[in-house]
């Protein structure tokens, strides 16, 4: 219809009345207007207001603090860890790291610099743990350790990972939802705005709990919290996609999900293989082509968790007290 020019202190001068605005007019378009259509076209403002939105990075720069829980799938689907095809398979001279070993290492270098207090809890899940003749457990602690999960690097997490795998059995089923619950009532007793937690499920991708894993999903919508998945090896991911619930709202049973906190980064798709064949016959150079791989993995892992981390805080009502880093 055209178009009108103002200015934010305009708009605040005279926000207690009724702004009228006269649009002008494309000439090129208005020749081909008919007398019906040539009257002067207005605009009318009733109502004007600034939101301050803080981004990601304000939240951070205001004190936000990030906490990341890696849970990792020692279920049998994974393959003997004492044979070459196993994704759990540990190089005995340690020239080669196994997928697992991999994704810990690529992902959690790219989150690691967004935890400034150095600390990832870090689980095991699918093992049995005393024995071929006792129950699976669904969530167990790398480092033996209940009360205190934790670890102050990657290279100590890829060292209770290793120690761990070596002391349990391999089992089954692949339950996502206790690990996703576990992490869910941690989040829930910090809702005040200055802590977000995020969740890193290394898995095949073989799951058995469909269901209550989209229960939880949905319960923990509610929580400071989102939930990055990573598959390694090549399995079918359909059912990763389908908790990747991007394009449509998560719902079951009636319920729905408050919010999307689900991103799935599939391994398989930065591996120099892979990368050589996107370029249809071209070798890239090696050194390069790992640098871009990082940087596409890193792009691909932290796609949506600041939206969420933003979301999550608006819905709350947390950011009013951010709205000085946005003026």
């Amino acid at each position: 219809m055209g178009y009108f020019e103002t200015t934010i202190n305009s708009l605040k001068s005279n926000k207690l009345h009724s702004q009228v605005f006269k649009l002008t007019r494309n000439k090129q378009k208005d020749d081909h207007r008919t007398d019906e259509t040539s009257s002067e076209p207005r605009v009318i403002m009733n109502d004007f207001k600034i939101i301050n939105q803080a981004s990601f990075l304000d939240y951070i720069r205001a004190g936000a603090q990030i906490h990341f829980v890696i849970s990792i799938d020692f279920t049998a689907s994974n393959g003997d860890p004492n044979y070459p095809d196993s994704l759990h398979y540990l190089d005995p001279l340690g020239r080669k790291l196994n997928p697992y070993e991999q994704a810990l290492t690529s992902v959690g270098n790219i989150i690691k610099p967004y935890d400034t207090q150095g600390l990832f809890a870090g689980f095991g899940f699918g093992a049995k743990l005393n024995g071929p003749h006792k129950p699976p457990a669904h969530l167990f602690p790398l480092n033996g350790n209940d009360q205190h999960p934790y670890v102050t690097s990657i290279e100590e997490l890829l060292r209770v990972y290793r120690q761990k795998l070596k002391n349990v059995i391999l089992s089954g089923p692949t339950n996502f939802a206790p690990c996703i619950a576990h992490c869910d009532n941690i989040a829930r007793q910090f809702e005040d705005g200055d802590h977000y937690f995020v969740l890193l499920i290394v898995t095949d991708g073989i799951i058995s709990d469909m269901m209550q894993t989209k229960k939880a999903i949905i319960e923990a919508s509610k929580s400071p919290m989102s939930i990055i998945i990573c598959g390694v090896g090549d399995a079918e991911f359909s059912a990763m996609d389908e908790l990747d619930s991007d394009d449509v709202v998560m719902k079951v049973d009636g319920r729905a999900a408050e919010r999307d906190i689900v991103q799935f980064v599939p391994m398989n798709k930065f591996t120099p293989k892979s990368r050589t064949n996107q370029q249809a016959g071209r070798r890239p150079d090696t050194q390069t082509s790992a640098l871009e791989l990082q940087r596409l993995l890193a792009e691909e892992v932290l796609r949506e968790i600041p939206d969420q981390l933003t979301g999550y805080m608006l819905q709350h009502g947390h950011h009013s007290e951010l709205t000085y880093a946005a003026d």
